[in-house]
């Protein structure tokens, strides 16, 4: 099933982060980018996405922004720890579901996982396009980059998979993917055979070119 249209809150701008909203712009979804430097704003004037001037460590000031309406926020001010971390709490507490945060060390990424954080990501400028991608996955669970152009993903079986056996996916014909194992909730098999069964929560665990990954991800299955 294709990505129902989404709404995604932006805190702190970027080279990085801006690939991101562009991305998710480009496809559609709904996007407010937010930060404290007026002369940052004046640079986004002509972005492709809502672009506003404020405070995100003032909770009153982010709550009027009704953040809770977000489908999820991203928390991308990675070199200003303080300010990261008041904003990511700010978010949580405000009743943003899914949060993203970018983080500058490993005892920053530490910091915002206690916190809640769903994704905390350390991430070169080069990998913005396929984070917005991803975000924008139902099935999406985690990925771990192999190339430029090749990952390994888990994707939680969806209704549209559920009861399929795994040769009516078709995954090498159709999609030129590699299925290397499928996780149940009890067990996980690493030789799954043509007449295996997709049963609701799967993990699939594939590999594969990531343009390739991405149109399994979009498919009406």
């Amino acid at each position: 099933m294709r990505n129902q249209k989404k709404q995604c809150i932006v805190i702190g701008l970027n080279n990085f982060w801006e690939s991101i909203c562009n991305e998710l712009a480009r496809q559609g979804h709904g996007v407010v980018a937010v930060d404290i430097d007026e002369k940052q704003i004046d640079h986004f004037k002509d972005a492709p996405f809502t672009v506003i001037c404020l405070d995100p460590t003032d909770s009153h000031v982010l709550q009027k922004l009704d953040v809770n309406q977000f489908d999820f926020g991203v928390v991308a001010m990675g070199s200003d720890i303080e300010a990261s971390i008041l904003t990511a709490i700010n978010l949580k507490d405000l009743g943003v579901p899914k949060l993203w945060a970018k983080a500058s060390t490993p005892q920053h990424r530490q910091l915002l996982e206690k916190l809640g954080v769903d994704h905390v990501v350390q991430p070169e400028t080069n990998m913005g396009v396929r984070i917005a991608q991803n975000m924008l996955s139902e099935s999406f669970v985690d990925f771990i980059s192999l190339s430029n152009k090749y990952s390994i993903v888990e994707f939680i079986a969806t209704e549209q998979l559920t009861n399929k056996t795994i040769e009516m996916l078709s995954l090498k014909k159709r999609y030129h993917l590699n299925l290397v194992a499928v996780q149940s909730a009890d067990s996980i098999n690493f030789t799954p055979m043509p007449t295996d069964t997709i049963n609701s929560g799967d993990l699939l665990i594939i590999i594969g070119l990531d343009k390739d990954i991405q149109r399994f991800s979009e498919a009406e299955l």
